[in-house]
């Protein structure tokens, strides 16, 4: 049986890790070194130089960098290097300075840092999914649990929290584990429930199509928490879509379409009396090397600039073609909230929608919702490797 990439992966990191310095040596000022798997690299020295493991050179608490190192010398040169033992390698440089540096923590500077958010390999998935990975609110107070939701979290881009309390802060409980959620113009945590006067589609009873929130905001949205207090309405499921197996998809099966969405910049706006938020992007993300990083769907506040007759048929088109595949059932896990029970969810990724329920005969549907910034998420992610994985 083959093994995944995301297996193969690490399994190779792990080799690299033990991987010992064997060679230490000087080539036309920079420093060359060997590892016991045969692997070599040359470091430029003021790659070394700016990063020396001293507390002249980084704050020993926080590793931020004292000094200056824009104005250290251009011809700043590797003068001498040996091997000192406990897999260490001692350089001296030009400038007189001399530091120590790990084998391990070099080596590792080597793989490819094409991840700063939530680390993990994506899932990416659609309906034959079935369901998303399931956590206990108190079994969450524990690191390593917590830890697990946010690898799913970074891998599937939605999870589900149960024995939440149903109550009107009960959410606070699970959002403080991770950290401070973010303030909005409607507060921190607030009410989802039909409102007679709703000031957003949202607080009515309609079915709400694949969306993310908040795409109007210029620090949109990171991700979504929705806590259910009460879902006895006939109807009021919760749709979930991948959205970024949906762009991909939308790559493979046509790839001018995707470039339109992905280039074409698009207008979202909400208003109400006390507040105007506008931004501007596109509705489909990539980043520097092409890889889907964000996907900006909302169809109640997304209105594209006038254009070039040509572009905007391009650009419509292209846009029905997305909504057919964000819309599919092929694409969407569908389920309904209990009381209780909680998601949160990839506001980058992840599309969420509900469909529409009756007033008529008794019941009611009661969420409340809170969100996260991304840096919180990831930065919690990042404090629990870090602590519970040292190694």
């Amino acid at each position: 049986m083959s093994l995944s990439p995301a297996v193969q992966s690490a399994a190779a990191d792990s080799a690299a890790d033990s991987a010992a310095v064997s060679e230490a040596a000087l080539e036309e000022g920079a420093l060359v070194v060997a590892w016991s798997d045969g692997r070599r690299f040359s470091f430029h020295p003021l790659w070394l130089r700016e990063r020396a493991p001293d507390g002249q050179t980084l704050d020993g608490r926080n590793g931020q960098r004292t000094l200056e190192a824009a104005f250290l010398p251009l011809d700043l040169a590797v003068t001498g290097a040996r091997l000192a033992g406990d897999d260490r390698v001692e350089v001296t440089f030009s400038d007189g300075a001399t530091a120590l540096f790990e084998g391990a923590r070099l080596r590792r500077a080597l793989a490819p840092r094409d991840q700063v958010d939530l680390l993990g390999d994506r899932e990416l998935w659609d309906a034959s999914l079935g369901g998303f990975p399931r956590y206990r609110l108190g079994d969450l107070k524990q690191g390593r649990p917590l830890l697990g939701l946010l690898d799913d979290l970074a891998r599937l881009g939605c999870v589900l929290i149960e024995e939440v309390p149903p109550e009107k802060n009960g959410i606070l409980e699970f959002m403080g584990l991770i950290g401070n959620i973010k303030l909005t113009n409607w507060g921190g945590v607030e009410d989802v429930k039909v409102d007679a006067d709703a000031f957003d589609l949202t607080l009515t009873n309609r079915g709400l199509e694949p969306h993310v929130d908040n795409p109007y905001r210029f620090s949109t949205i990171g991700y979504v928490v929705l806590h259910c207090l009460e879902n006895s309405f006939e109807g009021g499921e919760s749709t979930i879509v991948d959205g970024f197996a949906v762009a991909e998809r939308l790559r493979r099966e046509d790839p001018a379409a995707f470039e339109v969405l992905a280039t074409t910049p698009v207008y979202f706006r909400y208003e109400d009396g006390t507040t105007v938020l506008d931004n501007l992007r596109s509705l489909i993300g990539v980043d520097a090397e092409g890889r889907v990083e964000r996907v900006a769907w909302s169809n109640r506040t997304e209105f594209v600039d006038v254009r070039p007759v040509a572009e905007l048929t391009r650009y419509y088109a292209a846009r029905r073609r997305f909504a057919e595949l964000l819309y599919a059932e092929e694409m969407t896990v569908t389920f309904k909230l209990q009381p209780g029970q909680a998601f949160i969810l990839d506001n980058y990724r992840v599309l969420h929608g509900r469909t529409p329920f009756e007033l008529a005969g008794g019941g009611n549907r009661h969420m409340r919702q809170g969100y996260f910034d991304r840096d919180m998420v990831s930065s919690r992610q990042k404090v629990l490797r870090r602590d519970l994985d040292p190694d």
